[in-house]
């Protein structure tokens, strides 16, 4: 091995932060300009987008491609050492509290080791986040404050002190544990019935698995419970989400609460 397991993980994280920030830049843009209407000092304007497509076209015509890519740099510095470091905390995670797939306790130790690395995720580049945030902000009311990132980063801290760029973070850490460890853990639970060597079509989930059959369909006989793994797989997923639905959509919705007003 060239790398030790540890840097692999952090290197193709990164790789891939880097290169979804084609996709992600002119999404958060577009996010990030919907939430504003009605909202802060723009609550007097007319509503000027219907929808984020119709957004980012209007952005396209009045600024061209320069401005869909609006925050480009400041997303490509946040979304590669985040990303690095949400894989490389995931699998150290992961090595640390021996996930095994014979373990009865690893549901929890999924769910706990994905929640921790979307908080390491965001705490490694919030501040740079809230910078992007405030640069795809920058125009919407017709007046551009800043003319780069360290203009932005200046002014900002100039204006309002160091707090400034840790504004929103308890919200966006309260939705980040619960969102990140139900993904991990349903994508590691769905590699591991792809990866089992029996038969697919029907077979007798490890006991973290049993346990989640138990707690979704207490009624069902333990006999009947031989059902084909897909249908296996769906309620675990579903327990999954389920369990972090409530947190995480609470979570989300006070965070663009926060950050549509204040950036």
């Amino acid at each position: 091995e060239i790398f030790c397991p540890g840097v692999a993980a952090f290197i193709a994280g990164s790789a891939a932060g880097a290169i979804q920030c084609v996709i992600c830049c002119p999404m958060e843009l577009a996010k990030t300009r919907m939430q504003l209407q009605g909202t802060g000092e723009y609550k007097l304007k007319m509503k000027n987008y219907k929808n984020s497509l119709d957004c980012l076209v209007k952005i396209y015509r009045k600024e061209g491609l320069r401005g869909i890519n609006r925050g480009m740099v400041s997303t490509f510095i946040r979304e590669t050492p985040s990303f690095g470091f949400y894989f490389l905390t995931y699998d150290c995670m992961t090595r640390y509290l021996g996930c095994e797939a014979e373990d009865s306790y690893i549901i929890p130790k999924l769910l706990f080791s994905g929640g921790m690395s979307g908080i390491v995720s965001w705490l490694s580049t919030y501040p740079v986040d809230v910078i992007k945030s405030r640069l795809q902000a920058d125009g919407v009311g017709g007046v551009t404050q800043y003319n780069g990132i360290l203009d932005c980063v200046r002014k900002s801290y100039h204006d309002e002190g160091w707090r400034v760029f840790t504004r929103g973070l308890t919200s966006t850490l309260l939705r980040a544990f619960p969102v990140n460890a139900a993904t991990f853990a349903t994508v590691t639970v769905f590699l591991m019935y792809m990866r089992s060597e029996g038969d697919l079509r029907e077979c007798e989930p490890g006991p973290a698995i049993q346990n989640l059959f138990s707690i979704c369909f207490p009624c069902t006989p333990r006999k009947e419970r031989k059902l084909p793994c897909f249908f296996k797989l769906i309620f675990s997923v579903n327990t999954l989400f389920e369990a972090s639905k409530l947190a995480g959509c609470l979570a989300r919705s006070y965070s663009a609460f926060i950050q549509s007003k204040w950036c």
